[in-house]
């Protein structure tokens, strides 16, 4: 039981004390890690302000949160213009970042930039998290983190967006804050990542939905009474946010779901066409020195993580990916193949000692 008086949901059992940080020693030993991390983080800024960019797609968001400041209404062109707005956007939550900084003042693309290389920084956190939670030993978890963490900010499909003004590392952040909170016992955090995943990116949620159900199923705690209700006591923390939501389209938008909704439903065509192409193109940008180590990672314990994953990317080859390149689409996919990677480096590390 946990200090609150929940089981533990996670595959590890945390060492008291170390909770917060699991697996990373003590004193010394943790700040060298730390420094490790901090090293990594850097250096995934630094490759995003090499691609550093604005897409057009961005000046959309861009507008919706600027007439939301300006006519008290997220719409595309000013009340009188058009009288029936359209929720032209799939990014709600970083559309309201956006209006609150254009509120305060700042410019709406430099709060993008910012907002964008702090999510970028947060997914990072995530991946390590969880990769350190999922390695194969306590002694590994740092290793897995710091390799997970590596290979995520090595490649450009994680880099590209941390710039370019678009909500995807805080689509990916949220969605892997999911499971860091789950792993960790802690549900109703991970209700509201879940929640707030789907409030940035809705098809972010996907992944974090998924891992929650196959590692409730496969670990028994449907069959555990205790563990059963904390889990039903978490569901409205994630539920709730998304109704709310759900209300406030209805109250603008007269609509449920988004307009970009019916253009994305192209069927299979698309995911012949274009869907199968993007996913050759994302698999290749990665490349085996991700995919290797990730496809070593599979494991008993991992298993909603990959298959969160293959969710994810059944998604994306459904609606044939999207016009951009570098796996926007993909991101949450891509910070977790990041965390399986670590893990089965972890893994092949201690086949080889």
């Amino acid at each position: 039981m946990s200090p609150a008086g929940l089981p533990r949901f996670g595959y590890h059992r945390p060492v008291p004390g170390s909770e917060r940080v699991p697996g990373f020693g003590r004193g010394r030993s943790r700040l060298a890690w730390g420094v490790v991390l901090a090293a990594v983080a850097a250096a995934a800024l630094l490759h995003t302000h090499a691609w550093r960019f604005t897409a057009d797609d961005a000046f959309i968001s861009f507008r919706y949160a600027e007439h939301w400041v300006r006519y008290g209404l997220p719409a595309y062109n000013p009340p009188g213009v058009d009288p029936h707005p359209v929720e032209g956007y799939t990014n709600f939550a970083w559309v309201a970042l956006l209006a609150a900084a254009s509120a305060l003042g700042a410019p709406t693309p430099a709060a993008a930039a910012v907002l964008g290389r702090a999510s970028e920084i947060a997914a990072l956190a995530g991946v390590a998290l969880l990769a350190a939670r999922l390695a194969p030993g306590p002694g590994l978890r740092p290793w897995s983190a710091a390799v997970a963490a590596a290979a995520c900010a090595a490649v450009p499909e994680f880099a590209v967006w941390g710039s370019g003004g678009l909500e995807g590392p805080l689509a990916a952040a949220c969605a892997l804050g999911c499971p860091v909170a789950f792993e960790a016992g802690r549900l109703r955090a991970a209700a509201l990542a879940g929640a707030a995943a789907v409030l940035v990116r809705p098809d972010a949620g996907l992944l974090p939905a998924t891992y929650v159900a196959v590692a409730a199923l496969a670990r028994g705690h449907l069959g555990d009474p205790d563990r059963r209700r904390a889990l039903l006591r978490a569901v409205p923390w994630a539920v709730v946010p998304v109704a709310l939501h759900g209300a406030f389209r209805l109250a603008v938008y007269g609509a449920l779901l988004p307009q970009t909704f019916h253009m994305k439903a192209g069927g299979t065509a698309l995911a012949a066409t274009f869907g199968r192409a993007y996913l050759v193109a994302w698999a290749a940008g990665l490349g085996v020195p991700i995919l290797a180590p990730a496809a070593l990672a599979a494991a008993r314990h991992t298993l909603p993580l990959v298959l969160a994953v293959a969710a994810h990317l059944a998604y994306v080859f459904a609606v044939g990916g999207d016009f951009m390149a570098y796996g926007r689409l993909a991101l949450p996919a891509t910070c977790a193949t990041a965390v399986l990677a670590g893990v089965g480096a972890a893994r092949a590390g201690r086949w080889l000692v």
